[in-house]
């Protein structure tokens, strides 16, 4: 990070950023098991076995690392979501969403070039589809794992009003 001074605090902790901004060091470890079969963790949470998907040599009953970004977006928009919901007053049942990533070869290289999410978000009543539809547009564009991509990500909402 830019303008940054020092190192990065450990998890949990928060440093204050010149501008208000604040810094999280989030550490994650990743370990060979065998062939492409490995495993991903973080202190205090389970393991996550990873392997490479079978069209590239792999096997497909265990997540990969594609599926983990992908997964990674999905919830962070969610996360995201929940939080401004919270703080701007936009009341929900239900929330729902899947994530499609498009992989292709770009200067001879596979990357992701579009992510799309789409929510189906509950809510009761009528009036609470404008302030959902607040939140949820915020949440696209503070989402910090958005953010972080260098793929076009495209949040494409449904909102549905509980008994129509």
């Amino acid at each position: 990070m830019v303008g940054m001074q020092g190192e990065l605090s450990t998890i949990g902790e928060v440093k204050r950023m010149p501008e208000g901004l604040t810094a999280i060091k989030i550490t994650v470890n990743a370990k060979w098991i065998e062939n492409k079969h490995y495993s991903v963790s973080a202190d205090g949470k389970p393991e996550i076995d990873v392997a490479t998907p079978s069209r590239f040599g792999g096997r497909d009953d265990l997540w990969s690392p594609l599926d983990l970004l992908l997964a990674s977006l999905n919830s962070c928009l969610l996360s995201t979501f929940v939080a401004m919901a919270e703080r701007m007053n936009a009341r929900f049942s239900c929330y729902e969403s899947k994530a499609i990533g498009e992989l292709e070869r770009v200067e001879g290289a596979l990357r992701f070039t579009r992510m799309l999410i789409q929510p189906i978000i509950t809510v009761n009543s009528d009036s609470d589809v404008e302030p959902v539809r607040r939140a949820i547009e915020a949440a696209g564009r503070y989402c910090p794992v958005a953010r972080s991509l260098n793929a076009e990500v495209k949040v494409e909402p449904e909102i549905k009003v509980l008994g129509s």
